[in-house]
Parts: structure tokens; sequence; C-alpha cells
């Protein structure tokens, strides 16, 4: 379901889903269009994506899946998008930090980069109207 956020003095709406990159994962970080602060899609900026400062991104998106795990204790986590262009260089660091102090029930087997890396996004983007209309 999307969210629309009226900006009152233009009279123009925002759109954005509710998904996993709105979960705050440091309360003083930069401001979102959700309101909050923080949020793991600001803090994994890939417009700022540099692969020499990696350790940091690995950090934040550890932390998002660890709360995932902890919240879902999902079968699979399929990391989709950008992030698959990057792989090799990221996969063994992320499944690292995730699993550094395991109390999971699940393996590193858990998470997996999507086959379609970046082009996963318009696939999922072209089938939520769809999905709307189902449920």
């Amino acid at each position: 379901m999307s969210l629309f956020k009226e900006d009152v003095e233009t009279g123009s709406f925002t759109v954005f889903s509710p998904k996993i990159e709105h979960m705050v994962i440091d309360i003083n970080g930069a401001p979102c269009i959700c309101g909050e602060n923080g949020c793991l899609g600001i803090l994994l900026d890939f417009n700022k994506f540099n692969i020499n400062n990696i350790d940091i991104f690995i950090r934040y998106l550890a932390i998002g899946i660890k709360n995932i795990i902890f919240l879902y204790n999902p079968e699979k986590i399929i990391i989709s998008g950008f992030l698959c262009i990057y792989e090799k260089e990221i996969k063994e660091k992320l499944l690292k930090k995730i699993y550094e102090k395991n109390i999971f029930f699940k393996g590193e087997e858990t998470i997996l980069f999507s086959d379609l890396k970046n082009k996963s996004i318009i696939l999922g983007s072209g089938i939520l109207p769809i999905i709307d209309n189902l449920f």
C-alpha cells in the first residue's frame, strides 16, 4: 500500500511505500521523507556510495538485516537492487557482521543476493499496482 504525503505550500504529493528502508537505524541521522530521522535508506544513500567506505554501508545494512531476522525470523532475505552489483565485494563482510554474535537459529544461507541484480526494482515497481488491486 502506498502512502502519500502532501506539501501544503505547493499542493504537491510525495508518494513513498512503507518499506524496510524506513526502519530507523540512527535516531540522530538525516531527516527522511517519511518524517523520521536516520532511516536505513538515508544512511545507505547509494548515490553517495563509494567502495572505499564500504564498511559504513555494511555496518548499517547489517543492523537492518539483524532487526528483520529478530522481528520476522524469515526463511530467506533476498538483497536486491543496487547492492547486488557489489555482491562480490560485500557479501563476505556483510555475513560476518550479521552473524558475528550469532544468536540466530538459521545460518548464513538465509541471506541471498538477487540474480536479477538492479532490475528487480523495476519489476517490483511494475507489479505494485497489480498487488494493490488484489488486496
